[in-house]
């Protein structure tokens, strides 16, 4: 593979491809991306790009379920928010499916939410101020039923 285009610091698309992604898990877009900005020509980003997949370096179905995985972790997005964000990287959410059944089936989205709220607000607050709530839950990417279940919880444990 000849690529001819070298930046001032003299490295082939593919170096810099490599060199990107020793850094940070990146997404095909996002490899395609950074090479544009960088200027390097579309056959030579191309030809990177095949490298790239041939040695198994770009695996967007395997940074999706990480992706996902990170945010259902931390406890504090909803699945809008999450399914957002693989989406923002230009990754697939078809082949999350599985965990997003899961996801509902295990009723995560309502639990996240509810710790959420036990979290972030005092009993009281979680009393007087349920629109408040709401849009905060809203804002982290929850989905209406999740609220409405939180809410109505919050409301009726009194």
């Amino acid at each position: 593979m000849r690529q001819t285009t070298r930046l001032t610091n003299n490295r082939t698309a593919c170096q810099e491809a490599v060199r990107l992604l020793s850094r940070r898990a990146l997404s095909k877009k996002e490899v395609q991306n950074k090479l544009a900005e960088k200027q390097y020509r579309d056959t030579e980003i191309r030809e990177a790009m095949q490298y790239l997949e041939d040695r198994r370096f770009l695996d967007d179905k395997a940074l999706s379920l990480r992706i996902f995985e990170y945010y259902a972790a931390l406890g504090c997005h909803g699945l809008r928010y999450i399914l957002h964000k693989i989406k923002l990287r230009g990754l697939p959410v078809d082949c999350l499916e599985e965990q997003i059944t899961l996801w509902h089936a295990e009723g995560q989205e309502y639990r996240q939410a509810m710790a959420f709220v036990q979290h972030k607000y005092s009993r009281e607050q979680s009393l007087t101020e349920r629109d408040k709530i709401a849009r905060a839950l809203a804002g982290k990417g929850f989905s209406s039923d999740a609220i409405m279940r939180v809410v109505n919880d919050l409301t009726t444990d009194t």
